[in-house]
């Protein structure tokens, strides 16, 4: 689910918004020992802003940054034990596009 808010100006379009979801997460080892896949939920947010330049004729550039924070179940080395911790990710997306 995102919440955002856009600017829309003569050739430019910036925007703000944040994020809340689920994601399913898979974690694999390559390892001479036992390492079995696991597989789990984690909740999911973050924020972002971006900006669309209009190009020629409905062309279009957009460009995206953010933060995404995921918390799930993880074990530490030499541990049985699970406890649910965040990590953090960034992203970058860039795109062309066509308004029809």
């Amino acid at each position: 689910m995102r919440l955002s808010h856009a600017w829309d100006l003569p050739v430019i379009t910036l925007g703000v918004g944040v994020d809340l979801g689920l994601a399913v997460m898979r974690q694999r080892f390559e390892t001479f020992g036992r390492a079995p896949e696991r597989r789990g939920l984690a909740g999911a947010f973050g924020a972002g802003a971006g900006v669309t330049v209009d190009l020629v004729r409905g062309l279009y550039l957009h460009l995206e940054g953010g933060a995404q924070t995921y918390v799930l179940k993880q074990r530490r080395v030499g541990s049985e034990e699970a406890e649910m911790a965040p990590s953090l990710a960034a992203r970058l997306r860039a795109g062309i596009g066509v308004s029809l």
